[in-house]
């Protein structure tokens, strides 16, 4: 944290006050040479009625326009700290909630410099604020449902009078719950990681071994649709964090499965040279209308509008920040009703 020095009315007044000094010394030493010329120091005046020496005529003067002049610097620092002090009020109105802007001005170009900056600053802090409101609206609803759902069949369960079939039925139900509340929390912890900017390890791994596991672990998912998976990968050995990768082909792979039909076709591909490796996911299922390509990386945002499709609107934005983070890039490319293709680029170094 950088320490910011303090006394700055002090070494303001005392800036200004020099410059006053240095003018009346300046404007003394043009009347000393003055009198020294015409009039003799220690010869006597007639001053408003009253005979005095040049020398006490000169010294009263002096003082009383030192005394004028530190008043005057006083007060011209005080309209020259006002915006400062408008400034401090602002900002302790903004430690308690209250995000308003402060009006520019032109009168100095290095006041203005700090309300703009201070401006900058508002917007952004109301920008997160709301962020973080609609980021722990969105969890609890995310937690609540499941969490509603298993509860609910848990009660089911403790009855007396249900059948077998439905006792299957109400455990595979929960069981799924389940699994949605620990990939939420996954996803969740993984985004707090990335964003408070973790070191993550870094390991050497074979990039199509890791895709080819993350189809194995979805295996059951497409099966159970009866989803043709085709499937060409490309030898390609990368440095990189696996444990966010990962995460990165489960969530697409997951996600092209989910929007899908049964019966339908999930294509994905990995090509490689000597420093780079290209990996796309194509489905032929409900696709994304083109209005919706700048929000599907939003955290929460869902493409089902209704919500029949299991999910949380965070592996997107999970995929997007690891991407981001590892140097990469990933393109979507879609057709509504036609399909949706992801292609992610990254280098054989990516941390």
């Amino acid at each position: 944290m950088k320490k910011i020095s303090g006394g700055l009315l002090f070494r303001l007044s005392l800036i200004v006050f020099s410059i006053i000094i240095i003018t009346i010394c300046v404007i003394v030493f043009i009347c000393s040479v003055f009198i020294k010329h015409y009039i003799r120091l220690a010869e006597n005046i007639d001053f408003m009625g009253i005979r005095i020496s040049t020398m006490t005529l000169i010294l009263t003067v002096i003082s009383t326009v030192l005394i004028i002049s530190m008043l005057i610097s006083l007060f011209l620092l005080r309209l020259f700290l006002r915006p400062i002090n408008e400034l401090k009020e602002a900002m302790i109105e903004v430690s308690k909630g209250k995000f308003e802007l402060l009006e520019e001005q032109s009168e100095a170009k290095e006041i203005n410099d700090l309300i703009v900056s201070y401006n900058k600053m508002v917007k952004e802090l109301a920008h997160m604020t709301t962020l973080h409101e609609d980021y722990t609206a969105n969890i609890s609803h995310e937690f609540k449902t499941p969490l509603a759902t298993i509860k609910g069949y848990i009660d089911l369960l403790s009855m007396d009078d249900i059948t077998d079939d439905e006792k299957v039925e109400y455990l595979n139900i929960i069981k799924i719950a389940n699994e949605r509340l620990i990939g939420l929390t996954n996803n969740i912890l993984l985004l707090n990681k990335l964003d408070n900017k973790e070191i993550l390890e870094v390991s050497s791994f074979s990039l199509d071994d890791q895709i080819r596991d993350s189809l194995i672990l979805l295996e059951e998912k497409w099966t159970k649709k009866n989803i043709n998976m085709n499937i060409s990968l490309d030898e390609f050995i990368i440095e990189s964090n696996k444990e966010l990768l990962s995460s990165v082909w489960i969530n697409l792979i997951n996600n092209a499965i989910k929007f899908t039909h049964d019966d339908g076709n999930i294509t994905v591909e990995l090509k490689a040279n000597e420093n780079e490796a290209i990996v796309k996911v194509i489905d032929d299922g409900i696709g994304i209308n083109e209005k919706e390509y700048e929000y599907i990386f939003e955290r929460f945002y869902q493409i089902d509008k209704s919500h029949k499709l299991e999910g949380n609107g965070l592996g997107l934005a999970l995929v997007k920040r690891i991407i981001d983070k590892i140097k990469g890039k990933i393109v979507v490319r879609s057709v509504e009703g036609e399909g949706t293709e992801f292609i992610v680029t990254i280098n054989k170094k990516s941390y």
